[in-house]
């Protein structure tokens, strides 16, 4: 839908003030997903993934990231 999406609110019934403002033309309209936080689901399952690793510890300490990170940038910079 690009630079047009609009977001509006439907109780079904009557015709909504954003709709009815609308030119003629045509448009697509598909419910937006409240629970599915709009992410695919690839991604979900990575976030999921991603919690249940910091929960059972199997993390880094971000001053060790910090560092490896800073190690990486310095060596492409270097070449």
């Amino acid at each position: 839908m690009g630079d047009a999406a609009r977001v509006i609110g439907w109780n079904g019934m009557d015709v909504p003030e954003t709709l009815a403002a609308l030119p003629p033309g045509r448009y697509r309209i598909e419910l937006v997903d409240e629970g599915a936080a709009s992410l695919p689901l690839e991604t979900q399952e990575r976030i999921r993934e991603g919690i249940a690793d910091v929960a059972a510890g199997r993390t880094v300490p971000w001053s060790q990231v910090d560092e490896e990170l800073g190690q990486r940038i310095a060596m492409r910079r270097a070449r």
